[in-house]
């Protein structure tokens, strides 16, 4: 390679900047999974003290202003919902050969 070439310094350029990138996203990554760690340790401190609920968290998790919505959801409901995306994902993971036998 011609070290003299402006298009091999403008590569260097471009390799050093891609080299930052990954290391700003690692950096990145890395903060993001101590957060992680560091919010479920005050959400456990805060469980056993008592201070929060489970519904209080669900409720923040959601953006429900008011908790006390979330005694409405019945059990039920929620196991219908769930069967129903479980047997929508299989569907979608079969076969057309097998969807055809069925008809």
């Amino acid at each position: 390679m011609d070290l003299a070439n402006p298009y091999v310094a403008k590569l260097k350029k471009v390799i050093k900047l891609n080299k930052k990138t990954e290391n700003l996203e690692n950096i990145q990554s890395k903060i993001a999974s101590l957060s992680r760690v560091i919010n479920s340790i005050a959400l456990q401190n805060s469980f056993q003290r008592e201070s929060i609920t489970t519904k209080k968290v669900m409720a923040a998790a959601l953006d429900v202003h008011d908790p006390c919505i979330l005694h409405a959801i019945e059990k039920v409901d929620v196991q219908n919902v769930t069967n129903t995306i479980k047997t929508l994902d299989l569907l979608a993971n079969q076969s057309m050969d097998t969807i055809t036998e069925l008809h």
